[in-house]
């Protein structure tokens, strides 16, 4: 499974596009993701988006 081949250059995402990346890559949608996750939809979107401030409780 170590076929990839090391990336040319490197990119900066937010922690909002990394979720979404790895949620489409993994083929899932918001709703599965908040299912397999217990993070309300209501919650993962802005997230994605980089919209608004999330914090620990």
């Amino acid at each position: 499974m170590n076929n990839f081949i090391k990336a040319r250059k490197r990119i900066e995402v937010s922690t909002g596009e990394y979720v979404k990346i790895l949620r489409e890559f993994k083929g899932l949608s918001q709703k599965r993701l908040a299912e397999m996750t217990g993070i309300p939809q209501s919650t993962l979107s802005p997230l994605q988006k980089s919209v608004g401030k999330f914090g620990l409780q």
